[in-house]
């Protein structure tokens, strides 16, 4: 469960988030292993 490995929070807002209607919109997600979220790129932006 989430108290036991760790949770992660995702937070999407605005247009960047695909969003139509914009407003803060919040994911709490454990239980499962994620990997990492972001892509090599937009780690390291060049």
């Amino acid at each position: 469960g989430i108290a036991d490995d760790g949770y992660r929070l995702l937070v999407n807002c605005g247009e960047h988030a695909n969003q139509e209607v914009l407003h803060l919109h919040m994911h709490l997600v454990g239980g499962v292993q994620l990997g990492r979220m972001l892509s090599q790129q937009a780690r390291n932006p060049t």
